[in-house]
């Protein structure tokens, strides 16, 4: 019952804080060197731009390279291709 008497006293509401919702892409700032990466090797792998990244200062994973690229609307391989 604490929680409910401190949340009324600091916010004036007994609402419970928002759950969910949208979530900003943590390469958003970046989404100009991201293009500028993509654009000047187009056929490499989402490894290799997670390391050309890195060398820029900017950590993120693979799979937020992949789901970043999804929502600039850049398509990307994920592995190399066999010969």
């Amino acid at each position: 019952m604490g929680g409910i008497i401190k949340r009324k006293r600091e916010t004036g509401s007994v609402s419970p804080d928002k759950f969910g919702g949208y979530k900003t892409f943590s390469l958003a700032p970046h989404t100009d060197l991201v293009k500028e990466l993509v654009a000047q090797q187009p056929d490499s792998t989402l490894a290799e731009l997670q390391a050309r990244l890195a060398k820029e200062k900017v950590k993120v994973s693979q799979s937020g390279i992949s789901r970043f690229l999804y929502h600039i609307d850049l398509i990307f391989k994920k592995k190399p291709t066999r010969s």
